[in-house]
């Protein structure tokens, strides 16, 4: 037993000094490339100006405003995009995964075709289709529709949405109250809380803006990741045993009560860490997004910010931090946050 534990403390102080050596090299390599270079290995250059624009921002943004703004301003780009993504892409992947379980609704040759073609095709591709052949060929012009309701161009699309977002920013402020004082649910609570806060800042304007770049991405990874969740809802529910609905029609219940109550709940909890998986693939798959040119975090710092300063790793690590710690946000809300919901 003690020549076990001493080998096994060997490997465990080999793997320690294989680690120490690799990081000392890229360490020392990376001091010798700055000193070639001249650049400061300082983080200076987040305070001074940006010098750039960004065409798509939430935030009010000016060339003349900092680097770590401009940063921000790209990061809230990003998590904005992937949680629309989100709740879309699940609203529809479950609507069609339970369209698929059940064969009564007659809809299973029409989701199993929508899975294979959006699955099976390459997301640049289905980005590249809405893009160039569906958003791009807007009018030039500015174009009105449905007495000023809707209004076209190939730079944007806006909505007349009038007193609407106030209205949603009372209504996730109130959400808000009931996720952190009834259900006890704080990364529930912080999301409607940042959802409230963003309508809030909506409700000034009467026009709902979005680039064609922003509409493309969001329609591009709605499409295809609802693709992968409906195969996932469809595993899940007919994974349910057939005895729990026995069970389920024995004690009285309908068939309503017996999806709401019984089965998905059961589903639910079979595809969930699936469903994590999935939420975190849509957060990377938003850095997709600079090959249309729409700015979220790899674009503006892997692009632009790097042709600006210089500084590649520096840049390159602090997108490798973000994305990690967005995609931790995320697994921390959904993840430990689902468990505490009852049904």
């Amino acid at each position: 037993m003690n020549q076990k534990k001493i080998i096994h403390w060997r490997y465990e102080c080999y793997s320690v000094l294989i680690l120490i050596a690799l990081f000392s090299w890229l360490y020392f390599n990376w001091q010798v490339n700055v000193s070639k270079s001249h650049l400061s290995e300082s983080l200076a250059f987040l305070t001074g100006s940006a010098n750039f624009f960004i065409s798509d921002h939430w935030l009010p943004f000016s060339p003349k405003d900092p680097v770590w703004y401009a940063i921000l301003i790209a990061s809230i780009n990003t998590f904005v995009l992937g949680i629309s993504v989100i709740f879309s892409a699940t609203c529809l992947g479950l609507l069609f995964g339970f369209f698929s379980a059940y064969s009564e609704y007659k809809m299973q040759w029409f989701t199993k075709l929508y899975v294979d073609l959006f699955r099976n095709t390459p997301l640049v591709g289905q980005l590249f289709f809405w893009y160039f052949g569906v958003f791009y060929l807007m009018p030039s012009e500015v174009n009105t529709y449905l007495d000023g309701f809707v209004t076209l161009s190939i730079q944007s699309i806006s909505i007349y949405v009038g007193h609407f977002f106030s209205f949603l920013s009372v209504m996730y402020l109130m959400m808000f109250l009931f996720f952190v004082i009834i259900k006890r649910t704080f990364g529930i609570a912080l999301i409607t809380l940042f959802i409230s806060v963003i309508y809030f800042y909506f409700s000034y304007s009467k026009y709902f803006s979005v680039s064609i770049e922003w509409l493309a991405l969001y329609v591009t990874l709605t499409l295809y990741t609802a693709s992968y969740i409906a195969e996932l809802s469809r595993a899940a529910l007919t994974s349910v045993p057939q005895y729990v609905d026995d069970a389920a029609t024995a004690l009285g219940l309908s068939q309503k009560n017996k999806l709401k109550y019984v089965i998905f709940p059961l589903a639910f909890k079979a595809m969930r860490p699936m469903l994590i998986n999935q939420y975190i693939t849509i957060m990377k798959n938003t850095s997709i997004g600079m090959l249309i040119g729409y700015p979220e975090l790899m674009n503006v710092l892997t692009g632009t910010i790097i042709n600006n300063t210089g500084q590649t790793l520096v840049c390159v690590i602090l997108m490798m931090f973000l994305y990690l710690s967005v995609c931790l946000l995320c697994q921390t809300l959904f993840i430990k946050q689902t468990e505490r919901v009852s049904y």
